[in-house]
């Protein structure tokens, strides 16, 4: 979710409406929706596991990336649970369009859009959250709507992938819920490559061997896993696709199976 101006920890306010006020997750069931865009995430996805072998480290920020290419926002992010002096928090560890200069902005982890998401563990929309979380009054431009979903990492609760709208004529439909869904669960995928390999990168002083060989393990883990969640996502979207897309679509199919074999190689952080 969306950070405040600086990049300090944002200040709970007291609430002006109660959380259900701004909730609308309800209207993406009845709001006009696009035609499924089974083509443009097939090539998206396919994109990500590449980026991913080649570059874990920078995860986050191809998924926001990918996030605005393929939602109908003004800003999207990659919020991770981290923790700073004892407190537990939400890190905006990637951030593109309108609110990209925020990156590293933090929110309250018991209190935010990100918390609701988490602990709820669904897709949830927002219209003027600020109503609530007061602190999200000083973010420019003003958010209008917020589309979040939680992912997880073995089981347990690591950060939220989203887009905002800053424009009062865009409206969030069915469609993009659908999308970030399945960009959250390659987010879920990708999680702990990303992990080590910031751990790993040669700037961080918890570089060592064993880091090394635990970065390249998960690499190898997150890369079977999407060869087989994304494989499988792959083949539904063929079948709804026309012969002629489905034909180019199969191909992209035929690159996952080489995922595992690239993970094998030394990856750039």
């Amino acid at each position: 979710m969306p950070e405040p101006m600086t990049q300090h920890s944002a200040q709970p306010g007291e609430p002006l409406v109660p959380l259900e006020v701004v909730i609308s997750t309800a209207q993406l069931a009845w709001r006009s929706c696009r035609a499924p865009q089974y083509q443009a995430e097939s090539e998206v996805l396919v994109e990500l596991a590449g980026q991913l072998l080649r570059s874990p480290a920078s995860t986050p920020e191809h998924l926001a990336d990918a996030v605005m290419r393929l939602c109908r926002g003004g800003s999207a992010g990659v919020s991770i649970i981290d923790e700073h002096q004892g407190e537990a928090l939400f890190r905006a560890h990637a951030l593109s369009g309108e609110l990209a200069e925020h990156r590293w902005g933090t929110t309250p982890r018991e209190f935010s859009p990100c918390a609701m998401v988490v602990d709820s563990n669904s897709l949830q929309l927002m219209s003027d959250p600020e109503l609530h979380y007061r602190y999200l009054a000083e973010v420019r431009p003003k958010i209008l709507e917020a589309l979040l979903f939680p992912f997880t990492s073995g089981g347990r609760a690591a950060g939220t992938i989203w887009a905002v709208t800053h424009d009062a004529t865009q409206h969030f439909d069915a469609e993009d819920g659908r999308l970030i869904t399945d960009l959250g669960t390659f987010a879920s995928a990708s999680y702990q490559a990303y992990v080590h390999a910031r751990a790993n990168h040669p700037r961080s002083s918890h570089a060592h061997e064993g880091s090394a060989i635990s970065a390249a393990a998960a690499l190898d883990a997150a890369a079977r896993e999407l060869r087989q969640q994304l494989g499988q996502e792959l083949h539904w979207h063929a079948q709804a696709l026309s012969d002629a897309n489905a034909d180019g679509l199969r191909s992209l199919i035929g690159l996952l199976d080489d995922l595992p074999a690239v993970a094998a190689t030394p990856a750039r952080s």
